[in-house]
């Protein structure tokens, strides 16, 4: 399906071995419900204000791939898809997806979006990874494959970020505060049974007012500053 108009409702489609599952270049869509199984591409947005909710996408390249701004991406249903859900903008809302497996389960790049109470289960490499500033990223459950391979939060230049409520297993690297990522707050997480649970890059300063109220143990590390 391929939308390039706006205020379209695009529901409870069947979409499977095509390149696009849905491309949608318009604003204040609504794609709901659409089952989408072995595309190059599940679900692609160019757009704002887009509402992604309640789908079910497996087997795909790429699973959600959202360019714009103040879109919804929630409710979806996300399995062994490479790169699950992809956003790169501000504002974005991803919420109460349950995702399971995959090389990346989801990856922002821009400011002030919202990643709050997703599941994610055994991805390979990335669980959370994020590059931007002022975003929030709370309430996730991130359980890993195994304590020999995979990030469970990345942050890499990004800055004044909150990682709040968050409960990150199973991972090599557990959450992960590295260069160029000042100025974030760590607070009332939970992490355990990584190999390393939290690291931090040297270069960051970060002062007891930014780590607070975290749960870190049953790691073989529970706490590694790296240059």
């Amino acid at each position: 399906i391929v939308n390039k108009a706006s205020n379209s409702l695009i529901n409870k489609n069947q979409l499977n071995n095509t390149q696009y599952g849905i491309y949608s270049n318009g604003i204040n869509n609504q794609l709901i419900g659409n089952i989408i199984t072995q595309n190059k591409n599940g679900i692609t947005i160019k757009g704002n204000e887009n509402n992604i909710k309640s789908n079910n996408i497996k087997y795909s390249k790429k699973g959600i791939s959202v360019n714009g701004n103040n879109n919804k991406i929630i409710y979806n249903n996300l399995n062994s898809n490479n790169n699950q859900i992809v956003s790169n903008g501000s504002k974005n809302f991803i919420y109460n997806n349950k995702i399971v497996k995959g090389n990346l389960a989801i990856k922002v790049n821009g400011n002030k979006n919202k990643i709050l109470s997703n599941n994610i289960k055994k991805p390979k490499n990335y669980g959370i990874n994020l590059k931007g500033n002022s975003n929030t990223i709370q309430s996730n459950k991130i359980t890993g494959n195994s304590i020999q391979k995979g990030y469970g939060v990345y942050t890499y230049k990004s800055k004044n970020n909150i990682l709040r409520k968050n409960s990150i297993s199973k991972h090599k690297y557990g959450l992960n505060i590295l260069k160029q990522s000042p100025k974030n707050k760590i607070i009332s997480n939970k992490i355990e049974k990584n190999y390393y649970g939290l690291i931090v890059n040297k270069s960051q300063k970060i002062s007891k007012k930014q780590i607070s109220k975290n749960k870190i143990k049953q790691n073989k590390v529970n706490f590694k500053i790296i240059k």
